[in-house]
């Protein structure tokens, strides 16, 4: 899930800004602007039956192409935080939440969540099967 939820983000960064978009690690020959995408701290918690709750943390940095650094990193941001509320994963939408920004280093370093819950596969017997095993066992 977490390879589908960086396409989605890589997708909507794309379709808004139309910078290129690294997943996997930084290149040296890095040429800005572009985007960074990485998932920090992947978490799951188990809920009733077969659900769980996976909480992913991403980050996404953007290295600005331009002199005005602060300038630039805010805009961005700001367009971010709209483009970033919802996107597309798979055949359905994830909502981003706990959004925020910082520019370190004149790297602006933006943070949001994306949680789902997920239901685990287990196969079941077929329920006549049980029935037929549990009455007409020999003993």
């Amino acid at each position: 899930m977490i390879n589908a939820i960086i396409t989605g983000i890589s997708k909507t960064l794309y379709g808004t800004f139309r910078l290129e978009n690294y997943k996997n690690k930084i290149p040296q020959d890095l040429s800005p602007p572009c985007f960074y995408i990485a998932c920090l701290e992947p978490k799951t918690k188990k809920y009733i039956g077969t659900r769980y709750l996976r909480k992913h943390h991403f980050v996404i940095q953007y290295f600005p192409g331009t002199d005005d650094v602060q300038g630039e990193c805010y805009e961005v941001g700001e367009k971010m935080f709209e483009c970033l509320e919802v996107i597309p994963v798979d055949d359905f939408f994830l909502r981003g939440s706990e959004m925020n920004f910082e520019i370190v280093d004149d790297v602006l370093h933006f943070f949001v969540d994306y949680n789902a819950f997920v239901r685990k596969k287990v196969d079941k017997p077929d329920a006549m099967e049980v029935m037929k095993n549990r009455f007409y066992q020999k003993e």
